[in-house]
Parts: C-alpha cells; structure tokens; sequence
C-alpha cells in the first residue's frame, strides 16, 4: 500500500492556503475575474450541484460564490491547450478536484478510486475536457503537495476521520434547525457529546471552508443552505 504523509485535520486549512498560494504564483494574471478566482487552490465558483442534493447542496463542498456562473465561462478555461498554459490548466483542475474529492469522502465516507473520479467528474462537470491520464496527472500533483493521500484503497483528499465527524455534525444539527438555518452554539453539546476542542475544531474547519457562518453576536451557528425562511 502506497502511503504519503497527510495532514492532521488541525492542520488542513494552512495546506489548502500554501497550495493555492503556489497556484497563485505560477498562473500570470490577465483581464478576467474569473480566470484569478478559478486558478486558487480552493477553487471559488458556482452553485453546481453534483452530488445528491438532499445532502450535499453547498455544505459539502468548498465552493464559495463568486460573481460570475461558471456556465458563462469562457470556454478556454475549461479546455486543455495543446501547447502552452498546461500547467495553468492542470492548476485549476486540480482545484476542482479538491472540491469534487471532499465533496463525495464527506457524504460516502470511503476513498475514491480513480476510475470513479473521473466518471464522476465527467457526469457532474462535462464542460470540462480532459482524458482519464489528466486526471491522474493533477491528483499526482495534489499528493506531492501533501493535499491529498493515496492508498491502495482510492484517494483520501482529508483525514477519515474528520470527513466522519463532519458527516455526524450534520446529520445531527441538521435535525434541530430552526427555519432560518440556525441553531444555537451553547445547544450543540446538548445533542452532539463531543468534547468542546472538537466540536470547536468541526465548526472552525466549517466556517473556513464558507459552509457555515458562525454569529458569535447572537451565539448561534447559520447554514445558509438550510434557511427556510
């Protein structure tokens, strides 16, 4: 079993950040907007929606809304060249990947093996063009990075057991919302018996990620995607 080194879940946030930040310096800047939010590490685009909705929506992933629909993109963006910009392009299909990965660990709770990768990011993204071999070329380029682990069960794009944490968060807070997406922090011990460094670590991991937006005002955790009302 191949095995690299993967970050502690603490930890996580900071590979993110430094990976985007290695993007950022090889992508040149130009006119376009989109072309500099899609090229950062953790990619900030759409709502497209790719895995089943009743969970998923926009809290498993790292999408972040940006000005522009992704489905109004130039089509250069998505479109490997033949010559020059390949890096750039694996850059931000790597980002995507990052985003897709997380999404599927965080709702299946197993690893990915490449083959169902890329059909699931063919069905989900079909704008994008790419072949199986790109693919693994840019979770090669992912793994070097230490953002993600390969094993011989698939690829793990975060620790096991913080995806399974964050699984359980939801299912349990998302039982005692009110219509507005909110629930109270002080309540959260009530229903989920959890030390308070980890529940504090879940919500942490959470709000960096824009999945959640935490009112320390009023003391009370917002699920945007949540709000009924």
């Amino acid at each position: 079993m191949e095995v690299n080194e993967i970050p502690d879940p603490s930890d996580i946030q900071n590979r993110y950040k430094a990976f985007g930040k290695k993007l950022e310096k090889k992508i040149e800047h130009t006119s376009s907007k989109a072309d500099e939010l899609l090229s950062k590490g953790a990619i900030k685009h759409s709502t497209t929606k790719y895995l089943p909705e009743d969970f998923s929506n926009y809290l498993m992933s790292l999408k972040i809304k940006t000005d522009q629909s992704i489905s109004i993109l130039p089509e250069k963006f998505f479109k490997k060249p033949i010559f020059f910009h390949r890096e750039k392009y694996f850059s931000r299909l790597a980002s995507e990947l990052i985003i897709s990965g997380l999404s599927y660990q965080r709702v299946n709770l197993k690893p990915l093996k490449l083959g169902l990768i890329a059909e699931l990011f063919n069905k989900h993204r079909p704008w994008w063009d790419f072949q199986l071999k790109d693919i693994e070329k840019a979770l090669n380029v992912l793994k070097n990075e230490k953002i993600i682990q390969k094993t011989s069960e698939g690829f793990l794009f975060e620790p096991m057991s913080l995806s399974i944490d964050i699984h359980e968060f939801f299912y349990i807070v998302n039982q005692h919302l009110n219509p507005y997406g909110e629930i109270p922090i002080r309540s959260i011990h009530t229903y989920i018996p959890w030390s308070q460094d980890k529940i504090e670590q879940i919500i942490r991991t959470l709000k960096a990620n824009s999945i959640i937006v935490v009112d320390d005002a009023r003391d009370v955790l917002y699920f945007p995607e949540y709000s009924r009302g």
